[in-house]
């Protein structure tokens, strides 16, 4: 098995180029907020392990599959994952994650001191294995915003909801669900030999009896064509409920049209 999906990723980073330099939503929390081209598909995926007191948190194959239908929206699906948890004794537990359905518009192109904007609209569906899947639908909506700035920077700060089933009440009803609110803010920097660099702020502003979760990460990516880049990230908590560090590295990939 991993063969042919080793075979699939070099085939996919040696395809010819084709269009306008590629543009994707990792390795950072944020998403950009640009689609793609019409008739174009993208693949972005990676690898990622969390530390989380003397236990350790597996994702492999953590993936985003987009596709450019219409100039200012795109449809996309996504998977978190072969997941594995391993303990401080080393019991491990592995499983699928949920996949994810949705869309991401642009609205608006900005210009000088107006961002760019984008709205992406998701729901997770409950597919994956009981330990790692949320055992119902997660909608979640997030407002993304980009500035241009001098000296080939870029600023993108982000801020949505998800809503999470909530705990069952005192006498076992249903008490509806709980909003979980997050943000980013994202400075990067790119320059003509396809280098770029980025630090980010993000977090997750939890429900009352939850404490908030916040995180610093820094990540680099390499443009190998126009239509490849490879990435790699890393970070920390910063206090909370936040894992103590992470790691991931990965890869986006444009199709031609």
């Amino acid at each position: 098995m991993r063969f042919p999906l080793c075979a699939l990723i070099l085939a996919l980073l040696v395809l010819p180029a084709s269009g306008q330099t590629i543009s994707t939503d990792r390795p950072d929390f944020g998403a950009s907020t640009s689609v793609l081209p019409m008739r174009t598909v993208q693949l972005e995926a990676g690898v990622k392990r969390t530390r989380i007191d003397d236990s350790n948190a597996d994702q492999v194959l953590e993936s985003l599959l987009r596709f450019g239908i219409a100039s200012p929206i795109e449809l996309r699906l996504g998977w978190t994952g072969i997941n594995r948890f391993t303990d401080a004794n080393g019991t491990s537990t592995s499983g699928s994650g949920d996949i994810s359905v949705g869309a991401k518009a642009v609205l608006s192109e900005g210009g000088r001191r107006a961002p760019s904007s984008a709205l992406i609209l998701t729901m997770s569906l409950p597919s994956g294995a009981d330990a790692f899947s949320a055992g119902e639908t997660v909608p979640e909506a997030r407002l993304a915003l980009g500035w241009s700035l001098a000296g080939q920077l870029g600023l993108t700060l982000n801020a949505g909801s998800y809503w999470t089933p909530a705990p069952p009440g005192l006498f076992g009803d249903d008490d509806g669900r709980d909003r979980n609110d997050f943000y980013s803010v994202t400075l990067g920097r790119s320059t003509d030999r396809g280098h770029t660099v980025y630090g980010e702020v993000f977090g997750l502003l939890l429900p009352d009896d939850v404490e908030d979760a916040h995180h610093f990460g820094v990540g680099y990516a390499f443009l190998l064509r126009d239509t490849a880049q490879l990435d790699v990230y890393i970070g920390s908590g910063l206090g909370g409920s936040a894992p103590d560090a992470f790691i991931g590295a990965g890869f986006a990939v444009r199709l031609p049209e």
